[in-house]
């Protein structure tokens, strides 16, 4: 995924949410339009999972909601 490309997705979306591993331990990064060229350095690092998903600007709730999703432990 280039630059262009996560801009375009941003621009229809609004954000998008990266996961980032650090430490083995995923951290959420939101993607707008202003920082989607970091993103793409980030994508093509070895320390970013995958786009976990293309959202709406995520509200506190929800956001808090995908943060206990990704640290629940089985």
């Amino acid at each position: 995924m280039n630059e262009q490309e996560l801009a375009t997705i941003c621009s229809e979306f609004g954000r998008v949410t990266l996961c980032e591993i650090i430490d083995d331990l995923p951290k959420i990064g939101i993607v707008s339009m202003e920082n989607s060229k970091e993103a793409v350095l980030l994508l093509h690092s070895d320390k970013v999972r995958s786009i976990c998903e293309f959202c709406a600007p995520l509200s506190q709730n929800v956001m808090s909601n995908i943060y206990s999703r990704i640290f629940e432990t089985d």
